[in-house]
């Protein structure tokens, strides 16, 4: 049959963004050498807010992603939830790309994630048509969303068993002409279809068949699939057939970061050829981060949006995630600077530390310095003393025993 698709490649499509840092025939003054990548927040599960139930945290981001993005030379952005457009507007023109990260809320505008999953997707899909090279990944949920919007907000996933298994991909016919397998050095593709090194953590899967019937087989390029406890194949690996939009239903950033101990994740591999192929996928979302140049409006306004202002917590004991940057909508930092409060949306500071002017001192009682020169807190009463080289401004002080 033939192909009737219109495509509407543009140069920097053409040319793949995967180790290489010369591209698009561009000179290398013309990439992006500082990019920023968003990744979207979404609402934590119950089980991972054990012990912190009184702090009122409204999203989660999982440091892995984070890591797996700075890995490769980017810097991350937390996008939260609920905003209103003109939040998203904005950093659709000032990101350089964005992440759909995995977890387990709906993919409907029900949810925070959907809701603004929505609304980014629309950004990327509208930017690239006017000519703006903006990419998008989704990984597991991220890919689902993914197709699910493309899908017009129909759900094509059916059900199915992937859960806590590491596999190897299966590579579909038109694998080689993608952006993402273009440029993939050889002993990567052989460690990706020869060893168990994609780990998965799904119960929701696109089969060939829906992915065919839904229509999504005419907007993506079908990379990989996979087989679930049962047998069943689903596509593991796609990617858009004329836009910078990418997803995989396996999660490269764990092999990395994630180390939960215990029989629910005890698949994730961590030889050197799993971080090997890992570390790919990072370099190639980054990459791609790359062929875009916009920036925030200014200095200040991309450095208070960075995921830096924000300290994760250890959630290894919780969940799957060993640590995990936690949001609520409506805390107060209080500035060295003058003494009055100021809001910051989605800021994940404990309810159990106190703000104050700096002063110095390290019982209970007294304020210990975070980021000198800026922020403090006070240590309240019961609360052991923190170390003295303190750099971080979120830093959970235990209580005594």
């Amino acid at each position: 049959m033939e192909d009737t698709r219109t495509y509407f490649l543009f140069p920097v499509v053409l040319c793949l963004l995967t180790w290489v840092v010369d591209c698009y025939g561009l000179p290398l003054d013309n990439l992006n050498l500082r990019p920023v990548i968003g990744v979207l927040a979404q609402h934590p599960p119950d089980s991972m807010l054990v012990g912190l139930e009184d702090h009122n945290f409204t999203s989660y981001i999982a440091a892995s992603y984070v890591k797996h993005l700075e890995s490769a030379g980017a810097r991350v952005v937390p996008i939260f939830t609920y905003r209103e457009d003109e939040y998203y507007d904005n950093l659709a023109q000032s990101l350089n790309g964005i992440v759909f990260p995995g977890g387990s809320v709906s993919l409907t505008n029900s949810s925070g994630y959907g809701a603004a999953g929505r609304k980014l997707y629309d950004h990327v899909v509208a930017a690239n048509e006017r000519g703006v090279y903006l990419p998008i990944w989704g990984t597991c949920l991220g890919f689902e969303l993914l197709t699910y919007l493309a899908a017009d907000d129909t759900n094509w996933l059916a059900r199915c068993e992937a859960n806590n298994r590491a596999d190897p991909l299966t590579l579909q016919v038109g694998y080689e002409v993608s952006q993402v397998f273009q440029e993939m050095p050889e002993d990567v593709k052989t460690i990706l279809t020869m060893e168990n090194v994609t780990v998965n953590f799904h119960h929701w899967c696109l089969t060939r068949q829906n992915f065919s019937t839904s229509g999504l087989s005419e907007l993506f390029n079908l990379l990989a699939t996979s087989f679930d406890d049962d047998g069943l194949e689903y596509i593991s690996l796609m990617e858009h057939w004329t836009l910078p939009i990418f997803g995989s239903q396996f999660h490269p950033e764990k092999n990395p970061f994630e180390w939960a101990n215990d029989d629910k994740h005890d698949a994730i591999p961590h030889t050197p050829n799993a971080i090997l192929s890992a570390q790919y996928f990072a370099n190639f979302i980054v990459n791609q981060a790359r062929g875009n140049n916009q920036t925030f409006a200014s200095s200040g306004e991309e450095s208070s949006s960075l995921i830096y202002n924000y300290t994760p917590y250890y959630t290894g004991n919780t969940s799957g995630f060993l640590q995990s940057y936690l949001f609520r909508s409506d805390s107060t930092l209080m500035t060295n600077n003058n003494n009055s409060a100021r809001t910051i949306p989605d800021q994940g500071i404990t309810n159990d530390i106190q703000m104050h002017p700096i002063n110095t001192g390290n019982n209970a009682g007294d304020t210990i310095v975070a980021n000198p020169g800026y922020y403090s807190y006070q240590l309240l009463e019961g609360q052991r003393s923190v170390p003295p080289l303190l750099t971080s401004l979120q830093y959970v002080i235990p209580e005594i025993d």
